[in-house]
């Protein structure tokens, strides 16, 4: 069924099934046993490299699918704010995918209250969440935006951070 549907949907593809002497190797012996050891070789070696390169290529291709775009005000960046690793996660009272995770980075003293805006994929606005923040140059941290529980911040949400 597999080698039907590939014929059909993808003409074009190709098919290679490695049959267990080049995915195992060569064995040690003849006639062989249960006992037998068998090596892998370059064949199987490559097989289970490419195996590993889908594998990786795919979940790298869904996470940038569902990443959130994050745009920093150029009034934070003049204040020497950056941005680092963001989470989104669900708050403890019952929200879901309504709490912003996020790393700010601190080149310059910085002491004021930022506002974060959740839009959704058609930039409608979904919510509001401000905090103040107080941190030294050089230093970095985790800041929790937390927004109403009615809130959802959406794959591909647009966050604006000013």
């Amino acid at each position: 069924r597999i080698l039907e549907a590939m014929r059909k949907h993808c003409p074009k593809a190709k098919f290679y099934q490695a049959s267990s002497s080049e995915m195992f190797g060569e064995v040690e012996e003849t006639p062989q046993t249960e006992k037998t050891k068998e090596t892998l070789n370059e064949g199987g070696e490559i097989v289970g490299k490419t195996a590993t390169e889908i594998v990786e290529g795919i979940k790298e291709g869904v996470d940038k699918t569902l990443e959130c775009d994050i745009q920093l005000s150029q009034e934070l960046k003049d204040k020497g704010i950056k941005t680092g690793k963001y989470t989104i996660e669900n708050d403890s009272l019952g929200g879901k995918n309504n709490v912003l995770v996020l790393y700010l980075i601190f080149e310059k003293d910085f002491n004021k209250a930022i506002t974060v805006k959740a839009m959704d994929k058609n930039g409608l606005e979904t919510g509001r969440s401000k905090i103040s923040i107080t941190a030294k140059a050089g230093n970095a941290g985790y800041f929790d935006f937390k927004f109403d529980k009615r809130t959802y911040i959406e794959v591909k949400s647009k966050i604006e951070v000013e």
